[in-house]
């Protein structure tokens, strides 16, 4: 838990992609560590040792 995600509802939720998509998912903002980037989507990498931990997408139904 924490400030990392944001927890929602997805009950009765109605989206194209299916009833699903936000269990797939978690919604973020971006944290400090975060490098800027112009590219919508991309690898997150451990600002320590640079494994990767993660991607993220900022289009929605694109992984």
């Amino acid at each position: 838990t924490g400030d990392e995600y944001m927890e929602h509802n997805v009950d009765g939720a109605t989206c194209r992609l299916g009833p699903n998509v936000c269990r797939l998912m978690w919604f973020v903002e971006p944290m400090s560590w975060m490098k800027a980037t112009s590219s919508p989507q991309g690898r997150l990498a451990c600002p320590q040792c640079g494994a990767k931990i993660g991607s993220y997408s900022w289009v929605m139904g694109e992984n």
